[in-house]
């Protein structure tokens, strides 16, 4: 049985524009739609989600960014949503919150479960890339869980299931952009997470 995002016609209408707009890379637009969206239905969580990410492309380094504002909401309005789209909207705003672990485990159960979900291999690829935490391993060594494999095929993944969304593009190209650099310098680790969010 099938749950539907929104019960309102107006904004799933706004949403889908939304959806369009950012495909086509005019974020501007596709925020102006998201808005609409949750002024038509306050509870659409994954309006909220697509707002959310609209907002961080032009507000990314404000911490107390509208985006963050949109991504804590669609987490309050996923509690009702099925247990597939809940998953995704808990391991985005993981991530937001830089809690890369848990988005990780989040992610990767989605993925398990529904392959076929090219966003959640995205936010998979890109909390895999950027978890730079220093981890103590069971031998007392200092690991850093980034798993950039995992994110390159995460990327692909995504890719092959949606090719009509740039962002999946952007971030493989940054990631095979670094791996590919013939100075590399060692990636950046901290010994504790970076503060209230990821951006």
């Amino acid at each position: 049985d099938v749950e539907p995002p929104t019960r309102s016609i107006a904004a799933y209408r706004a949403y889908i524009e939304g959806i369009q707009a950012r495909s086509r890379w005019d974020m501007d637009e596709a925020t102006s739609a998201f808005r609409r969206a949750v002024r038509a239905d306050p509870a659409f969580a994954l309006a909220y989600y697509e707002l959310s990410q609209a907002l961080s492309a032009s507000d990314a380094f404000n911490p107390d960014g509208a985006f963050m504002a949109a991504a804590d909401s669609a987490l309050r309005y996923a509690a009702n949503r099925p247990p597939r789209e809940r998953a995704l909207l808990e391991g985005y705003h993981a991530i937001m919150r830089a809690d890369l672990p848990r988005a990780r485990t989040t992610l990767q159960a989605l993925v398990a479960e529904d392959s076929l979900r090219a966003d959640a291999w995205y936010w998979l690829g890109f909390a895999s890339q950027y978890d730079l935490t220093l981890r103590r391993d069971a031998a007392g060594r200092e690991v850093m869980p980034a798993d950039l494999t995992l994110a390159m095929r995460a990327y692909t993944r995504a890719i092959a299931l949606d090719g009509t969304d740039h962002r999946f593009y952007l971030q493989l190209a940054q990631l095979l952009s670094l791996a590919g650099l013939s100075d590399a310098q060692g990636l950046p680790a901290f010994r504790e997470p970076p503060p209230n969010n990821f951006q």
